[in-house]
């Protein structure tokens, strides 16, 4: 075959061309997207409409392009956090209807080819925050065409220096009415800004992003008048020109917060650019001090720059180091404000706080419109000595008020929610009333407020209450009288459980007949009197968890409400026949739940009653014991036919023992069965690090008690051991009795061995006693200590060297150097399983 000049060109040319298509995909792989998943979409804030729509989630599948993504009318496709560099022209084609969410946020995009977005014609948000934007400089700068709907753009934490690139690739959007990208210090908002007319919200600065402008010039914000929310928060802004926000006419929400150079002066100049203006309704300025200078004060001058902002409706002025207020700024503030945060403050409790919540006798010096006021977290703690009394010193006329004192507490009418968390308040709260209000929550918690004395009336309105962690082991019958129409009750993390185990008639919570949620969590409660709830007839909801209930005699009857009754973490051994009866007939009403998680139940045939309720009640019972009723029922026989058997048992073994077993062994057994029986204490081998009454029980003759006295029980007592000795024993019970008692009730026996130990009747008991008490319940509990030399071997009783032939003893020292060691040695013996 022949080839001529044209032939072999044209093949020239066909192989050049594959080469290079060959190059081409090599260096454009087409990515997987096998990885990635369909979604339905919920709770999208910027986009509603694709609420209930599919979302194709490719979020961190490490990819290095755009996937090749299954056609389909998707709502939204999430790249965030992978690899990708570059974004190529038509990238998303396929999509030009129905995609309104594009996140490419948190990938390595350096390039965005001119036309990459064309297309997409009903796209709104577009997320291209943290990649690298930026650090190319190319003679084609992107641009956004073909997406005219784009409504929301975020492009902060990039690499720009300027914004001279934004306004070249935003020009076509019309429709931009959110923008977020990082403020510099040589960024300027060019005119061409001026054509959004819809732009209404900027963010330069906040949280997560890279905005450092140290300074505002008078001309930034001059083309952009429109603007109605405006952040630069945490920008490092240490000055504001004072016609800054001049052109801003409209703008109601400002963010000035995590400036610490800024201060409070810089705020003033600020705000001097928006008194002819009456639109600014939210002013944030939390932490615009540095975090280790001094304490603050905020003084008349800040006040007044906020007086003409007569439509001020919510403030912040938290994390500013705030000590103290000028007299008489309070009740300058502008009478428009609703809500107020000063948390995390340095407040002490002076005439501020009469200022804020107290009407008095002028009502024009108060916040009258305030609706939610919050000063938690103070680290001042109010010492009475440090203000004068005053005709509104709120804290010595009130706080500190006598108990045949009711001080009258006159509050705004508007304000609904108080909160003063861990302001380090320590009084007891005292008889209070509080003149008409409106009150709806109060949060008072993580204070010291240790005694609720009461009564506190005038707050019928108020539906909720929060008074955890303050340390509470007093309250009164009357002290909740004042509350008609509570339905929430947190008095979690105190210690009520003294308190509550005297109101045998149920005084404390009668007067709370609409109450829905009672939390008495981690209150030290170890028992409640059977009428403890009887006023409760609204309850929904009553949280116990995490107290020391052993046992429930409490009546819910009445609680024909109740759907969650949380018993976790208590040292429950049964629910009892009354409790389980009530509960069944309570769910004729409402589905309840009982959570039983992490007590003392066990899944034997003492509790096959119990187990065999939980398996066909209608109840919801939560517990972390599994126990099959139907098993359990098979394996164990009656309880009276398991009395007989054990009976017959110990007859026959009686027999035995007297004819083949030693007489001595025979006689301390025996013994020991008669007194722990009549003790009826029962425990599990590893139920005694649980439940043991006290940590050791020292057993000692009478000859040995001044060391025991002296020098044992204050050395055991520095560790914080709980003893117990002979001389603690209950009068006119047999003193074997007590032995027995006293061993069953602790977690070791330590036994002070001397001479005088060995030839003790009441010593060998003791030790008999113990030994037998190891062997049924399978657990070490004896300790010895040498405190004297006995002399040789044959000195030693039988029960004694029986005892010491299978454990290791402790001798305590001569040598006064070496007691310490000892001391550790045995604190480690006692504290040991």
């Amino acid at each position: 075959m022949e080839f001529n000049g044209v032939t072999m060109i044209k093949c020239e040319l066909i192989l050049v061309g594959f080469i290079l298509f060959i190059q081409y995909t090599i260096s454009q792989p087409m990515v997987s997207s096998e990885n990635c998943t369909k979604n339905i979409i919920q709770h999208q804030e910027f986009v509603p409409e694709c609420n209930g729509k599919i979302e194709y989630f490719c979020e961190g599948r490490k990819l290095t392009n755009i996937p090749n993504i299954p056609f389909h009318l998707y709502c939204a496709i999430n790249l965030h956090k992978n690899e990708i560099s570059n974004i190529r022209e038509r990238s998303f084609q396929n999509y030009s209807r129905g995609l309104m969410i594009l996140d490419l946020s948190k990938n390595k995009i350096n390039h965005i080819v001119e036309g990459a977005f064309q297309g997409l014609l009903d796209l709104i948000y577009l997320n291209l925050s943290d990649n690298m934007l930026g650090t190319i400089v190319s003679s084609k700068p992107f641009s956004f065409a073909g997406a005219h709907r784009l409504q929301y753009l975020d492009i902060a934490m990039n690499q720009f220096r300027t914004f001279s690139f934004l306004s070249k690739a935003i020009h076509q959007l019309q429709n931009l009415q959110y923008l977020r990208v990082d403020g510099c210090q040589t960024c300027r908002l060019g005119p061409e800004f001026y054509d959004f007319k819809n732009l209404t919200t900027l963010v330069l600065g906040s949280f997560y992003s890279s905005c450092v402008m140290e300074n505002v010039s008078k001309d930034f914000f001059e083309n952009v008048p429109l603007l109605i929310n405006l952040s630069l928060s945490d920008c490092g802004i240490s000055d504001i020109d004072s016609a800054a926000f001049s052109p801003l006419s409209r703008l109601a929400y400002l963010d000035l917060s995590n400036n610490e150079d800024l201060e409070f002066d810089g705020v003033i100049r600020a705000l001097k650019g928006l008194q002819e203006h009456n639109s600014l309704k939210l002013l944030n300025i939390n932490h615009v001090y540095p975090i280790l200078g001094r304490s603050t004060v905020v003084n008349i001058t800040l006040v007044q720059s906020l007086r003409n902002l007569t439509s001020l409706e919510t403030l912040h002025l938290d994390d500013n180091k705030i000590e103290l207020f000028d007299k008489d700024v309070i009740p300058q503030l502008p009478k428009s404000l609703k809500a107020a945060t000063v948390v995390k403050n340095r407040l002490t409790a002076a005439d501020y706080l009469a200022d804020i919540l107290q009407v008095g006798d002028n009502e024009a010096r108060s916040l009258m419109g305030l609706e939610y006021l919050d000063v938690s977290f103070q680290n001042s703690i109010y010492r009475e000595r440090r203000f004068k009394r005053t005709k509104f010193d709120f804290i010595n006329l009130y706080f500190k008020a006598m108990n045949e004192f009711t001080q009258i507490i006159s509050l705004s009418k508007t304000l609904k929610i108080l909160r003063s968390r861990q302001v380090g308040w320590e009084f007891p709260l005292r008889g209070i009333h509080f003149e008409p209000n409106n009150l709806e929550e109060i949060d008072i918690s993580y204070n010291y407020v240790n005694k609720w004395l009461g009564p506190v009336t005038g707050l019928d309105g108020v539906k909720r209450v929060s008074i955890t962690n303050n340390y509470c082991d007093e309250v009164t019958s009357t002290f909740f009288s004042g509350f008609a129409s509570l339905e929430i009750l947190e008095i979690s993390n105190n210690m009520l459980g003294y308190a509550l185990k005297n109101d045998s008639v149920g005084e404390v919570f009668k007067h709370l007949t609409n109450l829905k949620v009672l939390d008495l969590s981690d209150n030290k409660i170890s028992t409640l009197p059977t009428k403890i709830f009887s006023g409760l007839f609204s309850l929904q909801i009553l949280n116990l968890t995490i107290n020391m209930l052993h046992t429930w005699n409490v009546e819910i009857d009445h609680m024909t409400n109740l759907v969650i009754l949380d018993l976790s973490f208590n040292r429950l051994e049964d629910l009892p026949e009354k409790l389980r009866t009530s509960l069944d007939r309570l769910s004729n009403y409402k589905n309840i739940t009982v959570n039983i998680t992490k007590n003392r139940i066990p899944c034997t045939c003492q509790k096959n009653d119990f187990w065999t309720w939980v398996s066909f009640t209608t109840v919801k019972v939560i517990t972390d014991v599994e126990c099959a009723s139907s098993t359990l029922e098979k394996e164990c026989i009656s309880y009276g036919t398991l009395t007989a058997i054990t009976a017959s048992v110990l007859v026959c073994f009686c027999f035995a023992v007297v004819a083949g077993l030693v007489y001595r062994r025979y006689k301390w057994k025996l013994m020991y069965l008669f007194y722990s029986t009549r003790e009826n204490i029962r425990h599990t081998g590893e139920g005694y690090r649980q439940i043991s009454e006290y940590d050791v029980f020292i057993s000692f003759a009478s000859d040995d008690q001044d060391f025991v006295k002296n020098i044992a029980l204050p050395r055991l007592n520095e560790f914080e051991l709980k003893t117990l000795t002979a001389d603690q024993f209950m009068p006119g019970t047999p003193i074997r009795q007590n032995i027995i008692r006293a061993i069953q009730c602790s977690r070791k026996i330590v036994f002070i061995v001397s001479p005088d130990f060995l030839t003790s009747e009441w010593c060998e008991f003791e030790v008999r006693m113990a030994v037998e008490e190891s062997r049924k319940y399978d657990v070490d509990l004896m300790i010895f200590v040498m405190y004297e030399n006995i002399g040789g071997e044959g000195r030693i009783p039988d029960h004694v060297r029986n005892v010491l032939d299978e454990r290791t003893y402790i001798e305590y020292p001569k040598e006064t150097s070496e007691r310490d060691v000892f001391w550790g040695k045995l604190w480690s013996a006692i504290k040991s399983d």
